[in-house]
């Protein structure tokens, strides 16, 4: 009976490790991604030309995130888990547009994603959750973080949307790096900025589109003088990342402001070609 139990339990210790190496076989690091970004995003803009060139690594990739089974996921931290669907979701969007390449220009002469006839819903990959589209990877499994940053770490492919990251997400680093990329998109006068004297708080209509998932991180009620909520979003994102505007900052906390919303750059977030070793 004791070599029996023994036998037992050689195999449950066995069965565990086996899963348990299952588990640690995928890699965190989501290094094949990283590597193709490193090499096509430049100053937050695409190199959609390199993507192209890549699109092989970069299948073989989402692949392996659609082969993440439950089993595998469950035991992930949650930053291990968010940064897990915002490369999902940046990966895959970076498929679709290279599946079109080139995107042909518009009759004003300018070149957007939005060309692509179903790019948020007729496209799909595989997930954890089975067959998914860049719409349902947002509402339907993003959205349940509500992680502060969120909406910033994903990829939109437009120069008005967040700037594109030379780095594939990581969960020890996933806040930081979701921190950073809310920041440059703060800094850049085209999305944001304020004109004391008038009081006019000209913000991109990036922040009221999305205005929703930010009011949980922005919406102060000290501010908040018969306006819509966006509009209030809207300010306290302008205070919380420009504090060094004495002026605008107090012209907002006077309440002697008003909101003008600048149109969405959705163009598309394209590169200059990488320069050619001599």
């Amino acid at each position: 009976m004791r070599w029996r139990l023994v036998v037992c339990v050689a195999v449950c210790v066995l069965a565990l490790a086996v899963a348990a190496s299952a588990q640690d076989a995928f890699d965190h690091t989501h290094a094949a991604f990283d590597k193709i970004l490193k090499a096509n995003v430049r100053n937050g803009l695409v190199d959609y030309d390199g993507v192209k060139a890549s699109a092989p690594a970069l299948t073989a990739y989402i692949k392996t995130l659609g082969a993440v089974t439950e089993d595998q996921y469950s035991p992930w931290t949650i930053n291990q888990k968010l940064a897990y669907w915002l490369n999902l979701y940046n990966a895959c969007l970076l498929d679709a547009i290279v599946r079109n390449w080139p995107l042909k220009p518009d009759a004003a002469g300018n070149v957007s994603p939005r060309q692509i006839g179903g790019l948020w819903t007729n496209y799909k990959w595989n997930t954890i959750y089975g067959p998914a589209n860049l719409h349902e990877i947002d509402f339907h499994y993003l959205r349940k973080f509500n992680a502060h940053s969120w909406q910033f770490g994903l990829q939109r492919g437009t120069k008005g949307g967040p700037p594109a990251l030379a780095e594939a997400f990581v969960g020890p680093e996933v806040d930081r790096q979701l921190a950073r990329v809310e920041d440059a998109w703060a800094a850049d006068p085209a999305n944001m900025k304020m004109d004391a004297e008038s009081g006019q708080l000209h913000v991109s209509d990036f922040i009221r589109l999305h205005a929703d998932d930010l009011r949980a991180f922005y919406f102060n009620r000290a501010l908040l003088i018969n306006q819509p909520t966006e509009q209030t979003v809207a300010a306290g994102f302008y205070v919380k990342h420009r504090p060094d505007d004495k002026a605008g900052v107090s012209a907002i906390e006077r309440l002697m402001f008003s909101v003008v919303w600048m149109p969405y750059d959705e163009t598309l977030n394209q590169a200059a070609p990488a320069a050619k070793a001599p």
